[in-house]
């Protein structure tokens, strides 16, 4: 009974504490309604035990996590016939080191092109704007955020975050600043459905059912990005125009496909730069993480300290959030670790430590929370994208957008860090 209380505990004492960071650095405190908070927290709840709990919804959710793990297993017929044995063809010689045959940059990251070429014959048949449009309600109704930002928000669940500034491109400068950092918090916590078969088999060696996690993950860290926004910068909360349940309506970007075949490979065309951009991201920050370490390694050595690294410089600054995530003290100092790489580095090298480290670094409820809290985009590497972006959509905007884009880096650690105590209180009570 003890073991289950004190996760509950910690990850409850959290919640407060990262609403608390929120009201703190927040522009106008009197200003914040505190049912529009609460309902941040419940949906998150709600959302989480409905997918992962209720009989109609959770089947739904599994059999959406066996398409996307279909979508893996055709996408390897595909690469094996271009990359032959490197793609998942059979070998021409017996393998000795199966576990070195796995390749990043062909599989899973190559799914990519396969599900882009499906989102893109939905949205030219035009159903996946209208299922966004039709879960925009909910957010809109319960936090009381406007149309495109709910729109913007589910939108961040299917496409990439600049994907999505692109397709709402005509709404963005019309935006208030507190729309705006919502919508940059939601692009930072949400995760693009091009990176779902990725984020699974990272997290796969230490989490169970690791798709039906990484495509919950992605519904509920909407209402806490959308919480952690409002907090440091409340708006005027805007209420629905008419009566009832209607589809959020907004400018959108509309499909430039003249059929639907030729949907279908201008989706593919579009992940090619997610591709690269993963490829050169990882890279990149693979290189640079390994010359930092090697610097700290020599610099912690004149002191006669040895084993030094980046994580672990980090790992004590961060490691209190994990145990306010309901970690166990033991492990949060590696847990911090990786929170610390996911944050000023970026996911993916977070992502790839972690299904380095052995089975029993993590008890399972805290692999799962910890889970959780890294399967986000919440890092400076896409604050400098979106910054980019933004500059690029509206240069006069430019001394309003700057700030935003450190504060979103803050709002999306805390919102995906209160995800993680969410899902410890739920593993603890056998929810999750």
């Amino acid at each position: 009974m003890e073991t289950m209380l004190l996760p509950i505990f910690q990850a409850l004492l959290g919640i407060i504490i990262f609403i608390g960071l929120g009201w703190a650095l927040s522009d106008n405190p009197k200003a914040i309604r505190w049912p529009i908070v609460l309902w941040g927290i419940g949906l998150q709840f709600i959302i989480a035990i409905a997918l992962l709990q209720a009989p109609v919804l959770s089947q739904a959710l599994q059999g959406l996590a066996n398409f996307f793990e279909l979508i893996a297993e055709a996408t390897k017929h595909g690469t094996s016939l271009v990359f032959g044995y490197l793609g998942g063809a059979p070998t021409p010689f017996t393998v000795t080191n199966p576990q070195n045959m796995f390749i990043f940059a062909i599989n899973p990251l190559l799914t990519t092109f396969v599900i882009g070429a499906i989102a893109g014959v939905l949205w030219y048949w035009g159903w996946l704007p209208k299922i966004i449009q039709a879960l925009a309600l909910l957010f809109q109704h319960t936090m009381k955020v406007s149309g495109p930002v709910a729109f913007a928000g589910v939108s961040n669940i299917f496409f990439a975050t600049t994907e999505v500034m692109t397709i709402i491109r005509p709404t963005i400068s019309k935006m208030s600043r507190a729309e705006l950092l919502q919508m940059m918090t939601v692009g930072m916590t949400t995760v693009a459905g091009s990176m779902f078969v990725i984020y699974a088999q990272f997290i796969a060696p230490l989490v169970p059912n690791a798709m039906v996690h990484v495509l919950t993950a992605s519904f509920i860290h909407m209402p806490a990005g959308l919480l952690l926004a409002y907090l440091l910068v409340p708006h005027v909360p805007k209420e629905p125009k008419g009566k009832g349940l209607q589809l959020v309506k907004i400018d959108y970007q509309k499909s430039s496909a003249t059929s639907s075949l030729d949907a279908f490979f201008d989706g593919a065309l579009q992940a090619i730069p997610v591709v690269v951009n993963c490829i050169v991201v990882l890279i990149a920050s693979m290189a640079a993480l390994w010359l930092i370490d090697a610097a700290v390694a020599a610099l912690f050595g004149l002191g006669g300290v040895s084993g030094m690294t980046l994580a672990k410089v980090l790992a004590p600054f961060f490691a209190p959030l994990a145990l306010l995530m309901g970690i166990p003290f033991q492990e949060a100092l590696t847990a911090g670790e990786l929170l610390g790489t996911k944050t000023l580095v970026n996911d993916f090298v977070a992502l790839v430590n972690l299904s380095a480290m052995p089975a029993n670094t993590f008890s399972t409820g805290a692999a799962l929370a910890l889970s959780y809290a890294l399967i986000s985009f919440a890092n400076l590497s896409t604050a400098g994208l979106m910054s980019a972006m933004l500059y690029a959509i509206m240069p006069e905007r430019r001394a309003e957008v700057a700030p935003l884009v450190w504060r979103c880096v803050v709002t999306g650690l805390l919102a995906t860090c209160c995800t993680g105590s969410v899902i410890s209180i739920l593993w603890a009570l056998g929810l999750a």
